[in-house]
């Protein structure tokens, strides 16, 4: 495969790709390439391939998401554990702890499975990372960043710090944008909460807008996003009209009315690509909170 192996084939590669020879390095392995088409050269792997696809992957798994596909594979083969195997006395549970003994140890710290880099924040106040951009508090305007890319998230880090975390894209030039990491700025220039890019990228409901539109001043609206941001859209929104509906329309109707409720345990994940605007789900919470 060419994310492993960048010259030669078989017996004859060249080099190995980068990442692949730190992950030889990190668990200790060595490896032996086969050459292509010769099934012969490796048929206990061709076999467990088969194995794993008719006791694992039957019935065929129907689930939502990576972390759900993981989990049920996980429990299936746990499971098989429970077998055995014709003609012998023990089973796969009992065989795999006197093989245990046996093993060489895992090292104690795991391998991160990413790509870093280092990028500048610009004056947007967001981080680039193949082609596509990433907001960032507005205090790191400037600043080097760490950018630690999985297959689905994009971590942004400074001085050993985590100061944000993104789904990662895989378009070309978009942006992700985390509306309360550009409230600050817009509690010192209220007026631009109307035309900015990360306001309007997150497609607020037109209920939110039509209650704002009859505020006192645009900080009042700068008040009421960081009321969205702390108890989440829906929340406010209920709130928003009974407001509407038992009092005048003004953000201290809407704070007070707040207070009864509970906070959410984390802010809701204000995102959208101002170039392709997205549906998102105000349902769900963030999975982590960043200060």
């Amino acid at each position: 495969m060419r994310t492993i192996v960048t010259d030669g084939w078989g017996k004859h590669v060249g080099k190995e790709q980068k990442d692949f020879v730190h992950l030889k390095a990190h668990y200790s392995f060595k490896s032996m390439f086969c050459n292509p088409g010769q099934g012969n050269e490796k048929s206990l792997v061709e076999s467990l391939v088969g194995w794993a696809r008719r006791n694992i992957l039957v019935p065929v798994p129907r689930v939502d998401s990576f972390e759900e596909l993981n989990q049920l594979l996980r429990e299936r083969c746990l499971a098989y554990q429970e077998h055995t195997i014709q003609g012998r006395s023990k089973t796969i549970g009992e065989y795999l702890e006197v093989e245990r003994g046996k093993l060489t140890s895992l090292p104690l710290r795991h391998m991160e499975p990413i790509s870093q880099a280092i990028a500048k924040c610009n004056t947007f106040s967001t981080v680039r990372f193949d082609t596509n951009r990433y907001s960032v508090p507005v205090e790191y305007v400037g600043k080097d960043i760490t950018v630690k890319a999985s297959v689905f998230e994009i971590a942004l880090w400074y001085r050993s710090n985590l100061i944000a975390t993104h789904p990662r894209l895989y378009e070309r030039n978009a942006v992700h944008y985390e509306l309360e990491h550009y409230l600050p700025l817009l509690e010192k220039k209220p007026r631009a909460v109307w035309n900015a890019q990360p306001v309007k990228a997150i497609n607020l409901p037109p209920a939110f807008w039509d209650f704002a539109g009859k505020l006192g001043s645009d900080y009042e609206v700068v008040k009421l996003l960081k009321l969205s941001a702390l108890h989440g859209v829906p929340t406010l929104l209920r709130c928003i009209e009974e407001a509407t509906s038992y009092g005048p329309f003004c953000y201290e109707s809407v704070r007070a009315r707040l207070e009864d409720k509970p906070s959410k345990e984390a802010p809701i994940n204000l995102v959208a690509n101002p170039i392709e605007i997205r549906q998102v789900d105000w349902g769900h919470p963030k999975k982590r909170t960043v200060e």
